[in-house]
């Protein structure tokens, strides 16, 4: 729970610095670009399961206190670990693309991925990867829609 106190503020203020960064990479550290390698592969990998419909394999990357933001066919939708397991069959990712992948380190056992999936619905996405017991786990994730509509309809 240390490790995400500050994640609210964190997303509010370095999700869209990332956004739009400048497209040049500053050297990072052989533990910081391990890592990095290490939670792109498992993102990767949770999007496959995902394609698949693997609840189990899911489940496994998920953090028990997970916890998920982003839109659903009634607006803005918070969901848990369960939730979430539950929505994997409503889910449809056949098609996508994973890119522009960045890491923020918040220490040792924290970091937060930022990335960019292209599909049928395009999103910006952000996870927060945590080390517990050794073991990477997605302890909150957030997609916000690549260009958001607010429909205005006449009363």
């Amino acid at each position: 729970m240390k490790c995400l106190r500050p994640i609210a503020v964190l997303l509010l203020v370095v999700t869209p610095a990332l956004a739009h960064s400048p497209k040049e990479k500053k050297p990072a550290s052989a533990g910081q670009d391990s890592i990095e390698k290490i939670l792109i592969a498992k993102e990767k990998l949770n999007w496959d399961a995902l394609k698949k419909k693997d609840v189990n394999a899911i489940s496994a990357f998920y953090a028990e206190d997970f916890l998920s933001v982003g839109y659903g066919a009634t607006g803005v939708v918070r969901a848990t670990k369960p939730e979430m397991i539950r929505a994997v069959a409503l889910t449809d990712v056949s098609s996508y693309t994973l890119n522009d992948f960045k890491l923020v380190r918040l220490d040792e056992d924290c970091a937060v991925l930022t990335y960019r999936a292209e599909g049928k619905y395009p999103i910006f996405a952000t996870s927060v990867w945590v080390k517990r017991h050794g073991k990477w786990l997605t302890a909150f994730y957030q997609a916000t829609g690549k260009r958001l509509q607010l429909e205005v309809r006449p009363t």
